[in-house]
């Protein structure tokens, strides 16, 4: 059985489902879920994790979970954590109780989210994941060093490092690269192998 490990779907931006401001879909045309369930079918794709996607209002997983209930053979959510909203801080306790949910996913790109994780503020965070036994994608273009830490402090987190660690080619590859065989150590670490034409340089 092959599992895709992320997928975006999304639907089309109408007045009963929009998009959020200024959203930016990843193809120019709507990919519901019966469309990715045809491009899975020609790839020979079992299953597949869905990530919700950017067009959504604050990473709303409730695309994602509507496809997941109708085709639950194919899909499950790994939905976003988004540290700006008081109700997922709520709701970390019971995340695997949300319809669909199978994992967590949480960006560390932006500032105000790196110093979150300097503070040790996501402690919570990662207590969760280990509680509930789920994994967590930690998807940040500086590459996977940032979490050493909290993997010596957390040795039982399920952590996934998203996106290949962004390895686009370069100096700064070989350094992401040396990071992910560094903590290849911690028996609970993962990678999600994609963006590969980034890593390779090559065309898609």
């Amino acid at each position: 059985m092959i599992t895709d490990a992320q997928v975006h779907i999304w639907n089309a931006n109408t007045p009963e489902e929009p998009w959020g401001p200024g959203a930016e879909s990843h193809l120019p045309d709507p990919m519901p879920a019966e469309r990715m369930i045809g491009l899975m079918d020609e790839a020979g794709i079992d299953r597949a994790v869905i990530s919700p996607a950017g067009v959504a209002p604050d990473r709303s997983p409730a695309c994602a979970q509507a496809a997941a209930a109708r085709y639950p053979e194919r899909f499950r959510v790994m939905g976003w954590f988004i540290p700006k909203l008081p109700e997922q801080w709520k709701l970390l306790p019971r995340w695997l109780e949300q319809p669909g949910m199978c994992s967590l996913r949480l960006s560390v790109n932006e500032p105000e989210h790196q110093k979150l994780l300097a503070e040790g503020a996501f402690a919570p965070l990662w207590q969760a994941c280990i509680d509930q036994d789920m994994a967590i994608a930690v998807w940040s273009r500086s590459g996977p060093a940032l979490m050493e830490p909290v993997l010596k402090k957390y040795p039982n987190l399920t952590y996934i490092i998203d996106h290949f660690a962004w390895a686009t080619p370069g100096e700064a590859r070989e350094i992401k690269v040396q990071a992910m065989e560094s903590l290849a150590r911690f028996r609970n670490v993962h990678v999600k192998v994609s963006s590969l034409p980034l890593g390779s340089g090559s065309a898609p």
